[in-house]
C-alpha cells in the first residue's frame, strides 16, 4: 500500500468517524455532550442567574453556548438580561436562525444571523461584541457581522435569564453549556472551543474573561447550577406560570373533550395583547410576539380538507360568528347561557360544529370571535312588543324599520350584560386557550344604519344636546338662534334641512349650530356605543383578550343612488375617530376598496392604517376578492354578474395570484397591519380552494414571518382628512370627489408610498412629522385652532410642500371665513359672488361686488393648465385637466399676486356663460411652499410632479400603484412593459416567490411585467 493511499484511508477514517460523532449526543448522541450534563428546557422551566450589573460587562463581551433547538419556534429567548432600553438578549428563531442586540435591540442595534443552526442536533452558538462591532458564529463558521449604532450595553439590574426573555416564548431544547466572557475572544478562539468540545473535550483554550461558566454537570438540591467560572453567578432553576403551555398541540384527551363544554383537563385563557414594539401595534399571545394570517368563512361544515389546506400554506388564525344572545331568535328557549352554546353552537344547528371541525383539522388553531349585537325585529318580535319605541326609523318616508335603534339605552344594557356573560363563560370552554378575542358588529353589521328618526333616537339627542351644553338654555338659544327653546322641546332637524345650506354645499356654524349638531351627535353615537361594549367585555376577560369593532370606512365606495346613502359612512368615520383613543379598543377591522378593484385597478384599505397604527391599534384588512375558485350566482350579485364584472372578478390563477399579491403588499407595507381573507359572495364559501393560490398564501405567510419586528414604514407622503366638516355639509355627492376618487384615481397611483391620517392625529406626540415631505391636506374644509396651530409651527417649514384642495380652514368655530383659509393657505384667496342677493359669509365690499350671492357652478368645475415651464408641471401632457362633475358652490379663486398661476377654472352653468379664474397655484415660502388646487381629482402625473419638486422619492413613473416599507415593496402594473425602478439605498432583491434575487447591492433596476400583474420583492 503506498504512502499516499494509507494517507487517502486514514483521513476517510478521520472523516467518517468525526461525521458519526458529531452527528450524535453523548446523552442523545449528540458529540462533546457527556452523559448528564446537559438541561432540558421543556417549555415550563427557566434559569435565573446574577445581575446584569454584576457581570461586568459593558463594551466587549461574549455569549457562547451549546444548544440542541427541540422543534419549530418563534422567538425563543437562549439568555437575556433586557429591559425596556436596555441589556442584551440572543434569540433563537424558529430553530434556523439566530438573532442578537443590545440595548432596545432594534434594527440599529441587532444582527440576524444567516441560516446555519441544524435542528435536532447541538449547535455552538456565539456572539461576540466589541465596542459596536457584532460577530455571529455557529458551529466555528461566521454567520453574520455588523455595527451597531451604539457602542455599549447600558447596564440594569435585570436578572440575568437562561431560557426565557420579554416578549418570547420559553424555550424548548437542551443546553450543554452556557458561558459569558467580559471580553471579545477572537475567531481562533471560537473555532478551538468549537473544534474542543466537539472532540469530546470539557476543558476550554482560555478561560481568560470568563464572568459565567455553566456545564450543567449536576444540581444541587437546592436547585442550583455552579458557577464554575469562581464568579459565583450560580443558575437557579425556575418553574414558570402554569399559563404557559406545556405542549404546542391538542392532545387526544383533549380533542375528545372538545365535543362538549365539560373538561376532565384545566384550560387557561390565551392571553392576548396588542403592544407597541418601537413604535409598531404588535400581537402578543402569552407574551410572546406573533404574526397572524385570518380567514373567515360564512360556515365551515364540510370543510375539512380545504381549512386543513389553508392551515397548511399558513392560515393560523379563524373568524367565527356568534349572536350576541341577548337578541338570539333562539335564546329563549334555553334556560342558561352553556346550554344555548351546547345546543347552537358546540353541537347545535347553526355553524356548529365549527370549532370541532376546525380544531381536529388543525390542532393549533386560534379564533377571533365575531359578534353580532343587531337587534332584528323579525326575529325578536316579543321584545320589540314590549319596545316598540325602540324601532329604528328611517327617512325618507319615515317608515319602522326592521332592527332596533342603537340609541335604546334598553338595547345597550341588555346587550351588555349578554357580551360579560358570553366572554366569561368562553373563558371557562374547552376553547379558551384559543381564543384571541372578539370583533364587536352591530348597526346592521358594519354600524351603517340609516338616520334614525325614532322616539328613542330623538330622546338621545335632546339627552347630548342637554349634556353638551351643560343644562344651560341660554347657551343653547345662543348656539342656535332661537330663544323660544326649552330643553323639554329639542328636536332633531327636519330631513329635508339636510339638503339645502347656508353657503353652498356648506353650514355655517353661527347659523346652523343645531344641524352641525345633529351630524355630531349621530357620528358619535356609534362609538359611544361600541366603547361602553368594548369596556364590558375588557373586563370581563380581565384584560386578556383583545377587543376589535369593524368602523372607520373613510373611502366610502359611493355606489347608492341617494347621496345621504354615501354619507352613512361617516358615522363609521366618526366612530374611528373617537375609539383610536379608547384603551379597550384594541383594532379595526374592513375590507377595501369595492371600486377598481380589478386586476389593474387599484388596493385601498377602506379605513386609515396609519392614523390606527400611530394610536398603538392593530389594522386588520379584510380581503374578500372574487378569484379564479369563487363560484358566481350568489343572489346579491347576480345582476352585476348578467351585466359585466363582479367586484374585480380574477377569472385566471394568474390574474387572481396578481391580486392577493396587490393586496397583500398594500396591507402589509403598513406595518403594524394584518390580512384577513373572506369567502365573500360565492355561495358554498371556499374562494381559496385552488393549488396555485395555496401556494401564494404559503408565501405571503412566510414573508409575513420574516418581516415580524424587523419591517418600518417609510413613507414621505402624509394625505390629511378631516372629519369634523362633514358636520358642516349638506347631503351630496361631492365628498366622493374629495376622498374616494382623489385617493384611488390619484394618489394611489403617483409612484410612491402615501401614509393616510386624521387632521386630529396631528395634535399626537408620536406624530412622525420628519418623515414626511408632501402633505395633502383632502378635505379639511374645518381646522380647529389647534391643528392650524400645529400646521403653522411643525408642518410649514423644512422645505415641505403643502397641497390644499378646494377650501381648507374655511370653516371656524366663529363662521365661515375666507381670511382663514387664506392665512391657512397661505395665499390671498376670492370668495366668489354674483349680482341678486346680500350674503353674510363674506362682504361684498371684499369682493367689490354690490348684493352679491354666490356663484354655483352646476356642471361643476374643470381646471386646465397654462403653465408647463415649471418644475411642477414641466413634461406633463398638454391637455391634461381634471376637476369634478358635481354641482359645485362656494367658488373660490386665488388673488394673491405673489402666486403662479399654473392652471385656470373651465366651466358653464345658467349664470355663467364662460368662467377663467385661477385654479391651480403655487407659492413659495422661505421653509415651505403652498401649492392649491380649486377642484379635486388631482391626476397622478400632476401629484407626481409635485412629489418630485417636495424631494419625495419616487419609485416608478409609470402611473403603476407601489406599495413600499423598509423591507418590502410591489408594483401592480395597469399596462405592460419595462420599469425601472429606483430605490431609496443600495440593497439586494429578493424574490419570495422565485425564492431567487434579482439583483444585489443596486439602487436602481429593471423588470419587464406584464400587465395587470405585481412584481413583489423583499429588500436586504
Amino acid at each position: 500500500m503506498t504512502k499516499r493511499l494509507m494517507a487517502l484511508l486514514i483521513a476517510l477514517v478521520y472523516i467518517v468517524f468525526t461525521g458519526i460523532f458529531a452527528s450524535k449526543g453523548r446523552c442523545a448522541g449528540t458529540a462533546g455532550t457527556p452523559a448528564g450534563t446537559e438541561f432540558h428546557f421543556d417549555g415550563r422551566v427557566h434559569i435565573e442567574c446574577s445581575t446584569l450589573d454584576r457581570l461586568g460587562i459593558t463594551d466587549a463581551f461574549t455569549l457562547e453556548a451549546w444548544l440542541k433547538p427541540l422543534g419549530e419556534h418563534d422567538y425563543n429567548v437562549i439568555v437575556s438580561a433586557l429591559g425596556k432600553e436596555d441589556g442584551f438578549a440572543l434569540f433563537l428563531y424558529r430553530s434556523t436562525r439566530v438573532k442578537f442586540g443590545i440595548n432596545n435591540c432594534d434594527n440599529k442595534n441587532a444582527i440576524w444571523s444567516s441560516a446555519g443552526i441544524v435542528e435536532k442536533q447541538y449547535n455552538h452558538i456565539v456572539a461576540v461584541y466589541d465596542k459596536g462591532a457584532a460577530t455571529i458564529y455557529i458551529n466555528g463558521v461566521s454567520r453574520g457581522r455588523k455595527t451597531f449604532t451604539d457602542t455599549a450595553i447600558i447596564k440594569n439590574k435585570n436578572r440575568l435569564v437562561i431560557g426565557k426573555g420579554p416578549g418570547s416564548s420559553l424555550l424548548k431544547g437542551d443546553m450543554a453549556a452556557l458561558r459569558i466572557y467580559d471580553r471579545a475572544i477572537d475567531s481562533n478562539e471560537v473555532a478551538w472551543n468549537f473544534d474542543n468540545r466537539r472532540n469530546g473535550k470539557r476543558a476550554i483554550n482560555n478561560r481568560d474573561g470568563l464572568v459565567l461558566d455553566l456545564d450543567f454537570g449536576g444540581m444541587t438540591k437546592e436547585g442550583l447550577y455552579k458557577d464554575t467560572s469562581g464568579k459565583g453567578n450560580d443558575g437557579r432553576v425556575m418553574h414558570s406560570s402554569a399559563k404557559v403551555p406545556a405542549a404546542p398541540t391538542i392532545s387526544p384527551q383533549r380533542a375528545e373533550d372538545s365535543n362538549s363544554t365539560k373538561m376532565s383537563l384545566p384550560v387557561v385563557p390565551l392571553k392576548a395583547q396588542v403592544k407597541s414594539s418601537h413604535g409598531v401595534p404588535m400581537l402578543f399571545l402569552n407574551d410572546k410576539p406573533t404574526s397572524i394570517r385570518i380567514y373567515r368563512e360564512h360556515n365551515y361544515k364540510g370543510k375539512e380538507e380545504y381549512i386543513k389546506n389553508l392551515a397548511a400554506s399558513g392560515v393560523n388564525v379563524f373568524f367565527w360568528g356568534v349572536s350576541s344572545g341577548a337578541f338570539h331568535p333562539a335564546q329563549k328557549n334555553y334556560g342558561s347561557l352553556p346550554e344555548f352554546f351546547e345546543k347552537e353552537y358546540w353541537g347545535g344547528k347553526f355553524n356548529a360544529p365549527v370549532l370541532r371541525e376546525i380544531i381536529k383539522t388543525f390542532p393549533d388553531a386560534k379564533f377571533i370571535i365575531q359578534l353580532d349585537t343587531t337587534a332584528r325585529v323579525q326575529k325578536t318580535k316579543d321584545w320589540f312588543a314590549q319596545h316598540p319605541d325602540h324601532i329604528a326609523v328611517w327617512p325618507p318616508n319615515m317608515a319602522k324599520g326592521n332592527r332596533g335603534s342603537i340609541a335604546s339605552e334598553i338595547w345597550r344594557e341588555e346587550t351588555i350584560k349578554c357580551l360579560k356573560a358570553q366572554v366569561g363563560y368562553l373563558r371557562e370552554s374547552p376553547f379558551a386557550d384559543r381564543i384571541i378575542g372578539y370583533i364587536i358588529c352591530g348597526g346592521g353589521g358594519e354600524w351603517g344604519d340609516y338616520w334614525d328618526y325614532s322616539p328613542v333616537a330623538q330622546k338621545a339627542f335632546a339627552r347630548y344636546i342637554t349634556n353638551k351644553y351643560n343644562n344651560d338654555i341660554g347657551l343653547l338659544r345662543d348656539a342656535w338662534n332661537d330663544n323660544t327653546l326649552d330643553f323639554k322641546n329639542i328636536s332633531m332637524p327636519g330631513f329635508e334641512e339636510l339638503f339645502t345650506a347656508d353657503d353652498g354645499i356648506f353650514y355655517n356654524p353661527v347659523k346652523s349650530r343645531k344641524v352641525a349638531d345633529f351630524f355630531e351627535q349621530y357620528y358619535e353615537l356609534a362609538a359611544e356605543v361600541i366603547s361602553d361594549f368594548a369596556k364590558a367585555m375588557k373586563e370581563a376577560s380581565n384584560n386578556e383578550s383583545l377587543v376589535g369593532t369593524w368602523v372607520g370606512a373613510n373611502y366610502y365606495p359611493g355606489w347608492h343612488d341617494q347621496p345621504y346613502a354615501g354619507l352613512v359612512a361617516s358615522r363609521r368615520r366618526g366612530a374611528f375617530e373617537r375609539l383610536i383613543y379608547d384603551k379597550n379598543i384594541d383594532f379595526f377591522f374592513t375590507p377595501f376598496n369595492y371600486r377598481e378593484r380589478h386586476a389593474g385597478g387599484v388596493f385601498q384599505p377602506q379605513y386609515l392604517l396609519p392614523s390606527a397604527i400611530l394610536h398603538g391599534k392593530m389594522a386588520i384588512v379584510e380581503d374578500d376578492s372574487r378569484t379564479c375558485a369563487s363560484t358566481l350566482g350568489h343572489p346579491s350579485y347576480v345582476i352585476a354578474e348578467s351585466i359585466g364584472d363582479n367586484f374585480g372578478w380574477a377569472k385566471t390563477p394568474e390574474e387572481t395570484i396578481s391580486v392577493l399579491k396587490r393586496n397583500f403588499a398594500g396591507i402589509h407595507t403598513r406595518v403594524g397591519s394584518s390580512i384577513c381573507w373572506f369567502s365573500m359572495g360565492s355561495p358554498g364559501g371556499k374562494s381559496f380552494d385552488h393549488p396555485e393560490i395555496f401556494k401564494a398564501i404559503k408565501n405571503f405567510s412566510a414573508i409575513a414571518d420574516r418581516l415580524l419586528e424587523n419591517d418600518r414604514n417609510n413613507a414621505q407622503i402624509a394625505v390629511i382628512y378631516n372629519n369634523k366638516s362633514f358636520n358642516y355639509q349638506k347631503f351630496s355627492f361631492a365628498c366622493e370627489d374629495f376622498i374616494f376618487r382623489q385617493s384611488v384615481e390619484g394618489i394611489s397611483r403617483l409612484g410612491a408610498p402615501f401614509d393616510d391620517y386624521l387632521d386630529t392625529d396631528l395634535t399626537s406626540p408620536d406624530f412622525p412629522f420628519d418623515r414626511y415631505k408632501l402633505y395633502i391636506f383632502a378635505n379639511t374644509f374645518y381646522l380647529s385652532d389647534k391643528v392650524r396651530e400645529i400646521i403653522d409651527q411643525r408642518i410649514k417649514r423644512n422645505g415641505n410642500v403643502l397641497l390644499w384642495i378646494y377650501a381648507p380652514g374655511y370653516i371656524t368655530d366663529n363662521g365661515l371665513s375666507v381670511k382663514a383659509m387664506s392665512d391657512t393657505i397661505g395665499m390671498e384667496m376670492k370668495h366668489l359672488d354674483l349680482p341678486g342677493g346680500a350674503t353674510d359669509y363674506t362682504s361684498s365690499k371684499q369682493n367689490n361686488i354690490l348684493d352679491a350671492k354666490a356663484v354655483e357652478l352646476q356642471k361643476g368645475l374643470d381646471v386646465y393648465l397654462i403653465d408647463y415651464a415649471h418644475r411642477m408641471t414641466k413634461g406633463l401632457a398638454t391637455d391634461l385637466r381634471y376637476g369634478l362633475r358635481q354641482s359645485l358652490s362656494p367658488v373660490f379663486s386665488c388673488i394673491d399676486k405673489q402666486a403662479i398661476v399654473l392652471g385656470e377654472g373651465a366651466s358653464t352653468s345658467s349664470t355663467v356663460w364662460t368662467f377663467r379664474q385661477a385654479g391651480l397655484c403655487v407659492k413659495e415660502f422661505k421653509d415651505w411652499t403652498s401649492v392649491w388646487s380649486a377642484v379635486p381629482n388631482i391626476p397622478s402625473s400632476l401629484l407626481r410632479n409635485i412629489a418630485g419638486y417636495a424631494g419625495v422619492h419616487i419609485y416608478d413613473k409609470g402611473d403603476d400603484q407601489v406599495f413600499a416599507s423598509e423591507r418590502l415593496l410591489a408594483i401592480h402594473t395597469r399596462y405592460a412593459g419595462e420599469r425601472i425602478i429606483k430605490l431609496p439605498k443600495k440593497c439586494d432583491i429578493y424574490d419570495p416567490f422565485k425564492k431567487d434575487y434579482i439583483a444585489k447591492k443596486v439602487q436602481e433596476f429593471k423588470v419587464d411585467l406584464p400587465a395587470a400583474s405585481t412584481g413583489l420583492w423583499m429588500l436586504e
